[in-house]
């Protein structure tokens, strides 16, 4: 979404959120690559039908973004995200962390399988982490627009 308005001494958009829940709903996906980046599982698929990291009932009509992921050392894939399924967190703008994972590799890596839920999500903040608009000298947690 491109911003309407700008601070005139950062250039930074003024985007509060979009304040109405169920509005938006960004997930995070998965797609896999067996031939070194070569291609990959959702190049030519519908993103809404790539398995998702994003399966909570509650992760259905709400945003996740900023993903991190890791492998265990026994082979267990974890992704970290920003999440705003928790309390108020789509009408205030606020956000919180969540974790998924899965041993089920095989699960995602067949884009027919993106119904299934092979990801298990818990929450990695204790509370909502408030947005902080960007000022000259103070930088903001959250700056997603």
């Amino acid at each position: 979404m491109r911003p309407r308005r700008v601070r005139p001494l950062t250039g930074q958009n003024t985007y509060t959120g979009v304040k109405t829940p169920g509005a938006c709903n960004n997930d995070i996906v998965i797609s896999i690559s067996e031939d070194a980046g070569a291609s990959f599982t959702g190049t030519t698929t519908d993103p809404r039908q790539v398995p998702s990291v994003t399966n909570s009932s509650k992760q259905q009509t709400t945003d996740q973004w900023w993903q991190w992921q890791a492998f265990t050392n026994d082979g267990k894939l974890a992704v970290s995200y920003y999440d705003r399924q928790y309390g108020s967190d789509e009408t205030t703008g606020f956000s919180d962390v969540s974790l998924s994972g899965t041993s089920d590799l095989s699960c995602t890596a067949d884009v027919a399988n993106a119904a299934r839920r092979c990801f298990g999500s818990v929450r990695a903040t204790s509370s909502s982490i408030p947005h902080q608009p960007s000022s000259v000298g103070r930088s903001s947690v959250i700056t997603q627009a």
